[in-house]
């Protein structure tokens, strides 16, 4: 999220590697930097790796076959477009958000702990 100092936001995706060359510019048209300046971009990419290292950590984990996974402490069964645990332990556990796959095929599902 880019933040201006008139209050405004706009939200990015960077991916961390390209962080050294982004068109900043090109991101948001008020993202103006110092052209004397040259190590301008360097200096915005370490300050938001630095910051990137404290931020919350999420984990996805693809559940692409029929059998019984691991994930943490919970015991996963993956049957077809369902998963079965104990007592319904992924409904009551906020921790975990499951998503259905784009296409109506048996592809995939995402289980994704925060």
């Amino acid at each position: 999220m880019l933040h201006f100092g008139d209050g405004t936001s706009t939200e990015a995706l960077i991916p961390i590697s390209n962080l050294d060359t982004v068109d900043w510019f090109g991101v948001d048209h008020r993202c103006l930097l110092n052209s004397g300046c040259r190590w301008a971009k360097r200096h915005i990419a370490v300050i938001i790796r630095a910051g990137v290292s404290k931020a919350p950590v999420e984990r996805q984990y693809l559940l692409d076959r029929t059998g019984v996974r691991h994930i943490g402490n919970a015991v996963l069964f993956v049957a077809g477009d369902r998963v079965i645990t104990r007592s319904s332990a992924l409904k009551a556990d906020t921790d975990y958000e499951l998503a259905q796959p784009a296409t109506t095929d048996w592809a995939e599902m995402t289980l994704t702990r925060r």
